[in-house]
Protein backbone atom coordinates (compact mmCIF):
# COMPACT_ATOMS: atom_id res chain seq x y z
CA UNK A 1 0.00 0.00 0.00
CA UNK A 2 1.26 3.45 -0.90
CA UNK A 3 1.45 5.72 2.12
CA UNK A 4 1.15 8.97 0.19
CA UNK A 5 -2.00 8.80 -1.89
CA UNK A 6 -3.57 12.28 -1.86
CA UNK A 7 -6.96 12.35 -0.20
CA UNK A 8 -6.62 8.86 1.26
CA UNK A 9 -6.62 8.16 4.99
CA UNK A 10 -3.84 5.58 4.93
CA UNK A 11 -4.20 4.58 8.57
CA UNK A 12 -7.98 4.30 8.25
CA UNK A 13 -7.63 2.08 5.19
CA UNK A 14 -5.18 -0.21 6.99
CA UNK A 15 -7.57 -0.50 9.94
CA UNK A 16 -10.50 -1.28 7.63
CA UNK A 17 -8.53 -3.95 5.74
CA UNK A 18 -7.43 -5.67 8.94
CA UNK A 19 -10.92 -5.51 10.48
CA UNK A 20 -12.58 -7.01 7.43
CA UNK A 21 -9.84 -9.47 6.47
CA UNK A 22 -7.28 -9.92 9.24
CA UNK A 23 -5.45 -12.60 7.21
CA UNK A 24 -4.54 -10.06 4.51
CA UNK A 25 -0.95 -8.87 4.82
CA UNK A 26 -0.45 -5.11 4.52
CA UNK A 27 2.92 -3.75 3.41
CA UNK A 28 3.11 0.04 3.67
CA UNK A 29 5.51 1.81 1.30
CA UNK A 30 6.27 5.46 1.97
CA UNK A 31 8.84 8.12 1.20
CA UNK A 32 9.35 8.92 4.90
CA UNK A 33 9.03 6.83 8.03
CA UNK A 34 6.62 9.28 9.69
CA UNK A 35 3.68 6.87 9.31
CA UNK A 36 5.42 3.74 10.53
CA UNK A 37 4.30 3.83 14.17
CA UNK A 38 0.66 4.61 13.42
CA UNK A 39 0.61 2.14 10.51
CA UNK A 40 1.92 -0.72 12.64
CA UNK A 41 -0.55 0.14 15.41
CA UNK A 42 -3.34 0.09 12.80
CA UNK A 43 -2.31 -3.42 11.80
CA UNK A 44 0.21 -3.04 8.98
CA UNK A 45 2.43 -6.10 8.84
CA UNK A 46 5.51 -4.38 7.46
CA UNK A 47 6.85 -1.02 6.36
CA UNK A 48 9.46 -0.14 3.76
CA UNK A 49 10.84 3.12 2.41
CA UNK A 50 10.01 3.59 -1.28
CA UNK A 51 13.61 4.04 -2.37
CA UNK A 52 14.77 0.86 -0.63
CA UNK A 53 16.81 -1.56 -2.65
CA UNK A 54 14.83 -3.98 -4.80
CA UNK A 55 16.28 -6.89 -2.83
CA UNK A 56 14.93 -5.42 0.44
CA UNK A 57 11.45 -5.08 -1.05
CA UNK A 58 11.51 -8.66 -2.36
CA UNK A 59 12.79 -9.98 0.97
CA UNK A 60 9.98 -8.20 2.81
CA UNK A 61 7.33 -9.52 0.43
CA UNK A 62 8.69 -13.06 0.74
CA UNK A 63 8.77 -12.80 4.55
CA UNK A 64 5.12 -11.69 4.57
CA UNK A 65 4.21 -14.54 2.24
CA UNK A 66 5.86 -17.10 4.52
CA UNK A 67 4.13 -15.61 7.57
CA UNK A 68 0.76 -16.45 6.02
CA UNK A 69 1.42 -20.14 5.55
Amino acid sequence: MDGQIPGLDTIGVIEAIKQRSPEVKVLLMAVHNTLVGAALEAGADAFIIKDSARQDLLRTIRRLGRAGT
